[in-house]
C-alpha cells in the first residue's frame, strides 16, 4: 500500500530550503508544539510563580543571594522590588528601570547585590539597605599595614568614608572578571569600560581610582577605551572563555590579561554586532547572541550563524525593537524572546537546542526577562506577575493555539497523481484537532475529537494532486498528542 507516512515529528522547524526538500519529520512552519519525544504535542506553558504582583509591566528579573537563601529581584516602574514568600517589597524608588543589569558579588567582605541602570551611579543592596557605591582608594601605613585614610577620585584626603562624595561610575552593563567589577554603557563615554580594583588588599568595588604613579597600574581601578571609529558603541559585557568580552554595534572585542598592566585588546568578530546585551548568553561551551541577520554562536575560536533553519522567522522580526530581546540558557537550550512583526515588545520565543540543532517557536507569548532560580525557569512580562514554566498546556489559563505543517510531499514522483484515501493516526487529548490535507488542487479538512485515553483514529479523505501537505492544529487551545499519521494513497501515473 502506498502512503504518506510521518514516522515522528522530532525534526523541528527547518526553513533553510524549500519545503519540498526537507525531511518528513521536519516542518517549514510550526509553532507552539513540542516534538522532542517524536509525538506532536501542544507545547507546555507557564503558571504564576507567586500571587504577588506589581502594578505595571516588569522590565527585568534577577536573583539576589544575600543571606542564607535567594530572593527574586524585579525592576518595574522606576522601582526595584524584592519578592519573597511574604510579599512584594520596594527596596528603591525613583530609580530609572528602563535599563537594568546586576551581579552578585561582595562589598566589604559581605555578599551584595550590585546593580546598574545607565543613569545613576552603581548601587549595592546588602539585604537590608540600598546605597550608592563610592569611588575612593584606601591608603595604608607602609610599616604597620594599618589603614591611614582615604583619597577620593578628586585627590582629596578623608579620614572617614562618610565624608566622601565621589561615586562609582555609571553604566548599563555590569560584569565580573578576575575579582574586578567591570561596567560599561556610560552615555558620556560610550566606548569606555571601567573596572574596580583587585589589588594587594583584595577585591574592592569602591576603588575605581585611576593610578597616579608608575607601578600602581595593578593596585587600583581604572578604565580602558575601545574606539572602533565606525560609529559603534558598547552594547554589552560578558566574561567568556576566561576573558572579559566587549560587544559593540559592529564588533566583538576581547580584553586579554590578568591585570591592567598586561591588558591587550583583540577583535573577534566584525558584523552588524549584537543587538541586545540581554540576548548574549553562555551555554554548551558557546556564547549565543542575536544579530540583525540571525543568531550567532562563538566557540572561543570562530563565530558562526546558527539560525539558517529559522531564516523566515528572523526575517519577520521587528528590527527596530530588537534591543528589547532577552535570553537565557536553560536545560541544554537557548531561550530567546524577541519582538515579531510590528510588535515593539517581545511576543515570540525561539528555543534552540545546539546539541540536536533543532528549533522550536512559541508565538503570542510576552517575555521581558528570564532567570533560573532554585531549579526553575522564571519569566516576567507586562502583567506585573512572575511566572514559571511548568507542565501545563496554557499560558496561565490562556489557551495555547498550536500549529504544525509537513514538508511538501511528492513521493519522488512528480509525474504521478496521488489520490488520498484514508488518514490514520493514534492520539489522545482533551479537545478537538483539525487535520487538513492540501494538494496543488485544493484543501480538505477533518476534525477529530480526542479522548483522554490513547486510541486509533481513521477517517476517509478524498483529495488528489501531485503534491501533498499535511497541516495539524488544535482547536480552541485544546491539548493534543498525535502519533505517526499515515495517509494512504492510490497512484495514477501519466
Amino acid at each position: 500500500m502506498n502512503s504518506f507516512y510521518i514516522h515522528n515529528f522530532a525534526g523541528g522547524v527547518n526553513q533553510s530550503r524549500n519545503a519540498s526538500f526537507i525531511r518528513l519529520n521536519e516542518s517549514p512552519n510550526s509553532y507552539n508544539v513540542d516534538t522532542e519525544d517524536g509525538l506532536l504535542n501542544t507545547c507546555k506553558g507557564y503558571t504564576k510563580y507567586s500571587q504577588y504582583k506589581v502594578n505595571g509591566s516588569i522590565n527585568a528579573i534577577g536573583g539576589n543571594y544575600v543571606g542564607n537563601s535567594g530572593v527574586v529581584m524585579l525592576a518595574s516602574n522606576n522601582n526595584i522590588y524584592k519578592l519573597t514568600s511574604s510579599g512584594m517589597t520596594s527596596i528603591l524608588s525613583n530609580y530609572n528601570t528602563s535599563n537594568f543589569d546586576f551581579i552578585n558579588f561582595e562589598v566589604k567582605g559581605e555578599k551584595a547585590f550590585i546593580f546598574a541602570n545607565g543613569v545613576d551611579n552603581l548601587k549595592t543592596y546588602n539585604g537590608t539597605t540600598v546605597r550608592t557605591l563610592l569611588n575612593r582608594r584606601p591608603v595604608y601605613d607602609e610599616n604597620t599595614g594599618d589603614l591611614k585614610h582615604y583619597v577620593d577620585a578628586n585627590g582629596t584626603i578623608h579620614q572617614s568614608e562618610s565624608t566622601i562624595k565621589t561615586y562609582a561610575p555609571k553604566g548599563k552593563f555590569i560584569e565580573m572578571y578576575k575579582d574586578r567589577v567591570f561596567i560599561a554603557g556610560d552615555a558620556e563615554n560610550p566606548n569606555r569600560v571601567y573596572y574596580s580594583t583587585a589589588g594587594i588588599n583584595g577585591a574592592d568595588v569602591e576603588d575605581w581610582t585611576y593610578p597616579i604613579e608608575e607601578g600602581e597600574a595593578n593596585m587600583h581601578g581604572g578604565y580602558e577605551e575601545f574606539p572602533t571609529w565606525d560609529g559603534g558603541v558598547i552594547i554589552g559585557l560578558r566574561t567568556l572563555f576566561g576573558e572579559i568580552t566587549i560587544f559593540k554595534n559592529k564588533q566583538i572585542i576581547q580584553l586579554y590579561g590578568t591585570y591592567p598592566g598586561n591588558y591587550e585588546q583583540r577583535t573577534l568578530f566584525t558584523s552588524n554586532g549584537a543587538i541586545s546585551d540581554r540576548s548574549i548568553v553562555f551555554g554548551a561551551n558557546r556564547c549565543f547572541f542575536l544579530d540583525t541577520d540571525g543568531i550567532y554562536a562563538y566557540n572561543g575560536v570562530n563565530v558562526d550563524c546558527v539560525s539558517e533553519k529559522i531564516k523566515d522567522v528572523i526575517r519577520g522580526l521587528n528590527k527596530s525593537a530588537l534591543s528589547k530581546s532577552c535570553g537565557i540558557f536553560y536545560d541544554g537550550e537557548y531561550y530567546l524572546a524577541v519582538p515579531n512583526g510590528n510588535s515593539t515588545t517581545n511576543n515570540l520565543l525561539i528555543i534552540y537546542n545546539p546539541t540536536t540543532n533543532i528549533y522550536k517557536i512559541r508565538k503570542n507569548i510576552n517575555i521581558n526577562g528570564f532567570i533560573e532560580f532554585e531549579n526553575e525557569l522564571l519569566l516576567v512580562n507586562n502583567t506585573g506577575y512572575v511566572y514559571k514554566f511548568s507542565d501545563v498546556y496554557t499560558y496561565d489559563g490562556t489557551p495555547i493555539n498550536s500549529y504544525w505543517e509537513s514538508c511538501i510531499y511528492d513521493g519522488r514522483a512528480k509525474n504521478i497523481r496521488k489520490y488520498t484515501e484514508y488518514l490514520y493516526f493514534s492520539g489522545w487529548g482533551n479537545g478537538d484537532v483539525k487535520i487538513t490535507i492540501t494538494t496543488d488542487k485544493k484543501s480538505v479538512e477533518r476534525v477529530f475529537t480526542l479522548t483522554s485515553e490513547e486510541k486509533e483514529y481513521k477517517r476517509r479523505i478524498n483529495n488528489s494532486g501531485r503534491r501533498l501537505q499535511i497541516k495539524i492544529e488544535n482547536i480552541n487551545g485544546s491539548e493534543i498528542h498525535i502519533k505517526s499519521p499515515t495517509l494512504t494513497l492510490e497512484l495514477d501515473e501519466d
